[in-house]
């Protein structure tokens, strides 16, 4: 079944961000931590049309414990927070419906799609999730998996 809008591929550089993160099961709880720099964003002025923000769940919840599950939200300009870099590479884009239903099932449905088109997936840099303001306006998302190369047959 179909979950996304758009499908491409798009490749950046890493990408130094300041970041906040939560460490536990994913889920609900992760909300509160985008709402936090959402709120850090708009107080410094610094929520602009081009403005991202990436969800990153750093680890797989089927091979490490949920309490030690890390997820960050990480954007650029919030110089009082820690700073890390999120790995550059090529991604296969999924543009989605910005809803937690949407979410859900490009989570649920990302990796098979991503085989089905032949791509490889590069399991050394995560899955983020992507919010460009000027397109969460259009209440639309990304969700960015990881890819190596097209696989040929």
């Amino acid at each position: 079944m179909k979950f996304w809008l758009e499908m491409k591929t798009a490749y950046w550089d890493a990408l130094p961000v300041q970041y906040l993160r939560r460490t536990g099961a994913y889920g609900r709880e992760n909300a509160a931590l985008m709402a936090e720099i959402k709120n850090r964003i708009t107080e410094k002025g610094l929520w602009q049309e081009d403005t991202t923000i990436w969800a990153v769940p750093w680890d797989n919840p089927q091979t490490t414990p949920p309490h030690l599950c890390r997820y960050d939200v990480c954007t650029q300009g919030l110089w009082d927070l820690p700073t890390q870099t999120l790995p550059g590479g090529t991604y296969l884009v999924f543009t989605l419906p910005h809803t937690t239903e949407a979410l859900s099932q490009a989570w649920a449905g990302c990796f098979d799609a991503a085989a089905a088109q032949g791509y490889g997936i590069d399991f050394g840099r995560p899955v983020m999730e992507r919010y460009i303001k000027k397109e969460v306006d259009r209440h639309r998302c990304d969700l960015c998996l990881p890819i190596i190369t097209k696989k040929i047959y």
